[in-house]
């Protein structure tokens, strides 16, 4: 492809970063992006003006370490905060309507992807799983466990969906 555009600078202000860490893109073109040290998720127009940030107080709570945001079916946004070990959700304009009540006892939680078929599934570093959630945040399942074999995770950093298919990055195990 062909380099269409950059925005943002180093810093604190509105469509500034430190350390943009995640994002998402809705069906409209709106770009999300979780920016874990300004504590925040910002939103952005398909040519980069920014619109709004989320956070840091969002609701009753406080963002920490916002790592991972993501879209749903229904134009809501899942802000998934590490030091919370929480999903946090907005409407797509920043309005926040609830925390997931069972976060699956996350431990480590670095990242999130969304299957477009109702389901999320969070990377959990500090069991070595991948827990899945519905759209409305119960938990439904896990699976992988610690270790080098077919179906372990060493030190899972990432993840994704995309044709139906999840990948993970293990940076331990080089897979």
């Amino acid at each position: 492809g062909a380099f269409v555009n950059t925005f943002g600078d180093s810093g604190s202000n509105e469509g500034n970063f430190k350390g943009p860490a995640g994002l998402a893109l809705s069906a409209n073109g709106n770009i999300y992006v979780a920016d874990p040290d300004n504590k925040r998720v910002q939103a952005f127009n398909s040519d980069g003006i920014f619109l709004f940030a989320v956070g840091p107080q969002v609701g009753t709570l406080a963002l920490r370490n916002p790592v991972s945001v993501r879209v749903d079916s229904g134009k809501n946004l899942h802000i998934l905060d590490a030091d919370l070990k929480k999903v946090i959700v907005t409407s797509s304009n920043g309005k926040f309507l609830r925390v997931w009540d069972n976060s699956g006892d996350l431990q480590e939680p670095v990242a999130m992807a969304y299957d477009g078929r109702g389901y999320f599934f969070v990377l959990d570093r500090g069991e070595f799983r991948v827990k899945i959630f519905d759209e409305d945040g119960t938990y439904v399942s896990s699976f992988f466990s610690r270790g080098l074999g077919e179906r372990e995770l060493m030190d899972p950093r990432y993840l994704d969906i995309a044709d139906n298919k999840l990948y993970i990055a293990d940076y331990a195990s080089g897979k």
